[in-house]
């Protein structure tokens, strides 16, 4: 039988849960954050499906790990994790009460959107918070940086073997959910008229893009070698994304003037790195015959009939769940009503508002910088219902909840 008790340490901040007996030690930490960046960076599509519900390799080994983590005998809760959840449940209470009195419409989004704001958050904030407290950090950025590398350099090659053959290169089980296998080529909205879009190992170019623009700014940091962080800017670039432009646009801006030592030489690189981002957009567009009319799209890419969703919004959430619309604050609003959408804004900006403070590291900085370059291009898609992106947005989070960020930043 076991026996859970809590010690409240101020000195330490954290919540301490100890089971007594000690369950089963399990795994290698250092394979176990080895296999989960495998499967939820590179190769975050893999999996196969139960009905029309992905079951991906990446989310299935977080649920594995979580339970191994609540029952292997000891773990423990930092209070600022604790703060970053107290944020978001509002939000929490506002959906979960909307789906008891309204019910729903597909119960495959339900499941999508329950897994975003219910289990994700409780995994990498409550569950894994001990763990990622320990985690090696040096290690991680090692394998991080060799994971972003290895998707921008695939999906390159991949986008200019799809223009050579017309068809994706497809891998079952690893690149490609088994239950969307063959659709790739005229499926998953990866066409810009005769030219197709970069989507490496994320079978979409708009979700490859949202995805990396949150690891962006870390990357930047840490990744010292030059051609590789251009490649993942031209990776982005390739994304035929406005979304994915604009964050990129919007991070360098930033990271220009948050990051940058030395501000001179910051403002230079920017002046560079934006003449490139310039030139390369307008070089694609010219290549593949589009005008300017593309990046001023008054429709919106396809997205100009959600600005009539605020002509129907209410102060309460009136009807059943939906789903949440590619234009995130718009489809919060929808769904959940004024009170939803500020209840939103309080439980994912508050995570990253709640950490800042003066004279904060260039690491945790990185780390902020990526959550508001989420919530930027949330304005456009924010991807809310599809695998990764918020597993991405809550490890950030936890990771920034971290008390030591200090890394060694090797070439």
């Amino acid at each position: 039988m076991l026996e859970c008790f809590f010690d409240f340490l101020d000195e330490s901040q954290e919540i301490s849960v100890r089971s007594i007996p000690r369950a089963i030690y399990l795994y290698n930490p250092k394979k176990i954050l080895f296999f989960m960046l495998l499967f939820l960076l590179v190769f975050p599509k893999g999996g196969v499906k139960i009905g029309d519900i992905p079951l991906t390799w990446g989310y299935l080994l977080i649920g594995i790990v979580s339970l191994f983590a609540l029952f292997r005998g000891c773990w423990a809760i930092q209070r600022s994790r604790l703060d970053a959840l107290m944020c978001l449940l509002p939000f929490q209470i506002v959906a979960g009460a909307t789906l008891f009195i309204y019910g729903c419409q597909n119960m495959g989004w339900v499941i999508s959107f329950l897994i975003s704001f219910f289990f994700l958050p409780y995994v990498f904030l409550l569950v894994l918070s001990k763990n990622i407290e320990q985690m090696d950090l040096n290690f991680f950025i090692k394998i991080f940086k060799f994971g972003v590398a290895v998707i921008s350099y695939y999906g390159i090659a991949l986008f200019v073997y799809k223009q050579f053959t017309g068809r994706y290169l497809e891998i079952p089980l690893i690149t490609t959910n088994w239950g969307d296998m063959g659709i790739l080529d005229h499926g998953k909205c990866n066409s810009r008229g005769i030219v197709s879009k970069l989507i490496s190992t994320y079978n979409n170019g708009q979700l490859f893009g949202i995805s990396l623009i949150i690891l962006l700014p870390l990357y930047c940091y840490v990744q010292k070698n030059s051609w590789h962080k251009l490649a993942t800017k031209i990776a982005l670039i390739l994304t035929l994304s406005r979304t994915a432009w604009i964050g990129l646009l919007f991070n360098e801006l930033a990271y220009s003037v948050l990051v940058a030592k030395n501000k001179r030489k910051g403002l230079l690189n920017l002046l560079i790195m934006l003449s490139l981002l310039g030139g390369g957009v307008m070089a694609v567009l010219s290549f593949y015959g589009f005008d300017a009319s593309f990046l001023l799209d008054a429709n919106l890419g396809g997205r100009r009939a959600q600005l009539e969703l605020l002509d129907n919004a209410s102060f309460l959430p009136q009807k059943p769940f939906s789903y949440i619309a590619e234009m995130t604050y718009l489809g919060v609003l929808d769904s959940f009503g004024i009170i939803g959408l500020i209840a939103y804004l309080i439980g994912l900006g508050g995570s990253v508002f709640f950490y800042a403070r003066p004279g904060a590291s260039k690491v945790r900085i990185c780390l902020m910088l990526g959550l508001v370059d989420y919530l930027f291009i949330s304005i456009s898609d924010g991807a809310i219902h599809y695998i990764p992106v918020l597993a991405f947005y809550w490890f950030v989070v936890s990771l920034l909840a971290r008390k030591n960020l200090d890394i060694e930043i090797t070439s």
